[in-house]
């Protein structure tokens, strides 16, 4: 393979390529280029995200028709608006890399959701709906029902203090349907005394 990279790059500056446009030919050959290729980094994102403080930061991929937002946070508090791009929401999944989630608060405007996974015992889920004020408890199979999934890092057991993971949640349906535009993202890793 080494022979065949030196050919090309020899013939490349024997027919007047320049050193620095053999170079960018060879790492293309080579595929160390494939990942900067438009076609790799895959589709553009049909949200958009802006934080609400300097030091958090999300990023915004799609995997198939889903749109994944991974959140990071140095204070472990912050918040977000998430917009939609296109007529309609995709599935939206966020991964909130923070060490615990003891309140995020997701709110489309008229519907609030208010989730808190517990950091003591057995980081017990927490999931309620407020609408003008008024709050209920969600239970699986309610259109507002919203999985929350530790997932450990670096294949250890997921616990809090997470460490190197995320908290993942998958948006309901609901919250994004009903002509919402943009939801407001609220979060805190550990309440603070």
């Amino acid at each position: 393979m080494n022979t065949l990279k030196n050919a090309l790059h020899a013939t490349l500056l024997s027919r007047g390529a320049t050193v620095v446009t053999a170079a960018v030919i060879m790492l293309a050959a080579s595929g160390v280029l494939a990942a900067t290729s438009p076609k790799a980094a895959g589709k553009k994102p049909t949200v958009k995200a802006v934080t609400g403080k300097k030091g958090d930061r999300i990023s915004i991929k799609m995997e198939g028709a889903a749109a994944v937002l991974s959140v990071h946070s140095k204070r472990g508090i912050g918040s977000a608006e998430v917009t939609r791009l296109q007529e309609s929401w995709p599935e939206v999944t966020i991964r909130f890399h923070l060490s615990g989630l003891e309140s995020l608060r997701i709110s489309n405007g008229r519907v609030t959701l208010s989730a808190s996974v517990l950091s003591h015992g057995n980081n017990k889920r927490l999931l309620h709906r407020i609408v003008d004020g008024n709050e209920q408890k969600v239970e699986p199979g309610s259109p507002y029902w919203m999985e929350i999934r530790m997932v450990a890092g670096a294949g250890g057991k997921p616990k809090i203090p997470l460490d190197g993971g995320y908290f993942e949640v998958r948006i309901p349906k609901a919250m994004l349907g009903e002509g919402a535009k943009s939801i407001s993202l609220r979060w805190i890793d550990f309440l603070r005394g």
